[in-house]
């Protein structure tokens, strides 16, 4: 969906909202379900501070979850539209946001088309951005309320949703998918062949960037742009699949996806996961920070490039 597509349908849905006083912004120490419902307070002058598409993202191995939330002005008040996706997941909110420049708290307004729970509540505050200083540096933080993590390990406050475009005129640059071929046989060997148990390749990727390929007992690690000391894969055997996506945005590769064939192991029957890699550079090595089942939605596909597209803020997965 465009974001123009995205904001005609958000402005249309508070066409006709029932009249409603704002809450507050609440403070720390609030209730997660608002009572008090006095005036909302005035906005500041700078009508475009908040404006823009924030993303965040969650994973430890198999659990994921995608934040995507463009923030705009409708009239006199600023609006969120939040997209939800992941593990057990599709949240579609209308969020008000009530607030001025040093904090703003978004406050579920209603449940757009194709929302798939009712948690948070109508009424409630769904978490709070606010400006100022973590560990020294200026950030906007996230402190959640009633919206909870999928994660137990995901701070209740800091610095988590990054703002990726600061307003919609110009649209944010898209991101694209690129393929390139893995064919082994193809591909440069690394090793000497004197280790029976272990292969490597360097396989040509997307703009100059190799594709690293390890095997070993028949299970593979893959490595993109450089190669790291990690050997991640899942602990059935697996194989490959012939082609490596590309997410690529203003030219450079963000991340990539590529597809694992897992046998079955006793009663785990066989699956078929798309696994996520950050992309190594001079700067240090990509590795691999997200396991996307096929019951992902909204679907595995399109789970997989939104972790892809946030990869390098994603901390690694140990299997």
């Amino acid at each position: 969906m465009t974001t123009r597509l995205l904001v005609l349908l958000a402005l249309a849905a508070c066409a006709d909202r029932p009249a409603t006083v704002t809450p507050p912004v609440p403070d720390v120490t609030e209730p997660t379900s608002l009572s008090a419902t006095p005036e909302a307070p005035a906005l500041a002058s700078d009508t475009t501070d908040w404006a823009g598409t924030y993303t965040f993202a969650e994973a430890e191995g198999h659990l994921t979850r995608t934040y995507r939330l463009a923030v705009f002005r409708d009239n006199d008040r600023w609006v969120g539209s939040l997209d939800v996706d992941g593990y057990q997941t599709m949240t579609r909110l209308l969020l008000r946001g009530v607030g001025d420049d040093g904090a703003l708290a978004f406050v579920v307004a209603r449940y757009r088309m194709g929302n798939a729970t009712e948690a948070p509540a109508i009424g409630d505050t769904a978490f709070v951005f606010r400006r100022g200083y973590f560990d020294g540096t200026p950030e906007i933080t996230t402190r959640w309320v009633a919206m909870e993590p999928l994660l137990s390990t995901t701070p209740s406050v800091g610095p988590l949703f990054r703002r990726v475009t600061v307003s919609f005129e110009p649209d944010p640059v898209e991101t694209t998918s690129v393929y390139t071929e893995i064919d082994l046989d193809a591909c440069r060997r690394l090793d000497d062949g004197g280790d029976r148990m272990i292969a490597a390749w360097a396989c040509d990727g997307y703009d100059q960037l190799p594709i690293y390929v390890t095997e070993g007992d028949l299970r593979f690690d893959v490595d993109v742009g450089t190669p790291n000391d990690r050997w991640t894969t899942p602990s059935g055997f697996n194989t490959l699949g012939g082609r490596l996506e590309w997410r690529i945005r203003d030219g450079v590769a963000v991340g990539a996806i590529i597809r694992y064939r897992i046998d079955g192991i006793e009663d785990v029957p066989a699956r078929s996961d798309l696994a996520v890699l950050s992309v190594g550079s001079a700067e240090g090595p990509g590795c691999l920070v997200a396991w996307v089942p096929a019951s992902a939605t909204p679907s595995q596909n399109e789970a997989a490039r939104d972790l892809a597209d946030v990869a390098d803020t994603l901390p690694c997965v140990e299997r």
